[in-house]
């Protein structure tokens, strides 16, 4: 899914010439994308398969629930959906919160895996929500080279930090407290998506270390 998306991504890059990328000719690099990033799906799964992890179905299961989520990213950010668009995103939170629970949790008896999942994917999906309609970060440099430099050591230096304290010491935290451990693993997990699709990326723009595309 991972290697599917930075594909469609990388390709919309190069249809979309408004979006400047540099001295990178992306029209003739798209051509090779998709079939580099299928090599790369085809390769991870083989080597799954000869390490002895997995078997062969596991292997082309999660090529298709991947290739599922991947088709149903594209519809989504591609296509006119006005009625859910113009929900706010609290409530966009909520209908989303009610659905990972209900395809997370409901179904049977959770591993630990699953409820981080859970957590992970609820928190990012609503990063993205309030990203979008708040933010809008913009990646590209708009300094000279050696100012975006130090804003660039700034960015992997307070996002990695950040990293660290929700998933080290949040963990710390959450055990000294006595909280349960699988709400603490599901909000710790749920926080790491709002840090990565929100909380990060505001702050970055409020450093002035990027900008916003919106006001």
């Amino acid at each position: 899914m991972v290697w599917g998306w930075l594909a469609y991504e990388l390709k919309q890059l190069a249809v979309n010439q408004s979006r400047p990328v540099g001295k990178t000719d992306l029209i003739n690099l798209s051509k090779f994308v998709y079939p580099i990033a299928a090599a790369i799906i085809l390769a991870i799964g083989f080597s799954r398969i000869y390490l002895g992890v997995h078997y062969p179905v596991d292997v082309l299961a999660g090529i298709f629930i991947g290739l599922l989520t991947l088709f149903g990213y594209c519809f989504a950010t591609t296509a006119k959906h006005t009625k859910w668009n113009a929900l706010a995103p609290a409530m966009q939170s909520v209908i989303l919160f009610v659905s990972i629970m209900c395809f997370f949790l409901v179904p049977h008896a959770l591993t630990g895996a699953e409820i981080k999942g859970a957590g992970v994917f609820f928190g990012f999906a609503t990063a993205v929500l309030y990203e979008k309609r708040y933010v809008n970060f913009d990646y590209r440099r708009k300094q000279s080279t050696a100012t975006d430099m130090k804003s660039l050591a700034g960015i992997i230096t307070l996002g990695y930090v950040g990293l660290l304290v929700i998933w080290i010491g949040l963990k710390a935290l959450f055990s000294t407290v006595g909280l349960i451990p699988e709400v603490a693993d599901f909000v710790r997990y749920m926080l790491l998506g709002l840090w990565v699709g929100f909380i990060a990326p505001y702050g970055f723009c409020r450093l002035g270390w990027r900008t916003r595309a919106v006001g």
